[in-house]
């Protein structure tokens, strides 16, 4: 789990990426994403360095929507369980979700379910 401590090293992994100042403001896909995430799941997919992040940064920092976006960056490594759902957890957090407290550092089950449940009731 994240502690306050080490939250002032990993904030880069909670900050929207800014914009290059070569970025092509691109209106239909980010109206393509708006609409996107209103549905269950929504899956970008393109080739390495498309512009799949910087799609999506600048999506988040239009507020094209009217509920917090949590922005988590994963590098490899982060695949581990106990570090990956601590990411989750502290972008939820960060994002204004209340989430659940995780017991012993271990995400089970029934936490999952709980933070779904928090995911769920957050406006």
């Amino acid at each position: 789990m994240i502690t306050d401590s080490d939250s002032s090293l990993l904030t880069s992994k909670f900050a929207v990426p800014e914009a290059p100042p070569f970025m092509v403001t691109r209106p239909g896909l980010l109206d393509r994403v708006t609409e996107g995430v209103r549905g269950p799941v929504t899956v970008i997919t393109g080739l390495a360095g498309s512009g799949k992040t910087q799609l999506l940064a600048s999506w988040a920092r239009a507020a094209a929507v009217d509920w917090p976006v949590a922005w988590i960056t994963l590098e490899n490594g982060d695949e581990q369980l106990p570090t990956f759902w601590g990411y989750v957890v502290e972008g939820l957090r960060r994002s204004g979700v209340e989430v659940p407290a995780v017991t012993g550092g271990v995400v089970t089950r029934g936490f999952l379910g709980r933070l779904a449940g928090a995911v769920e009731e957050h406006p």
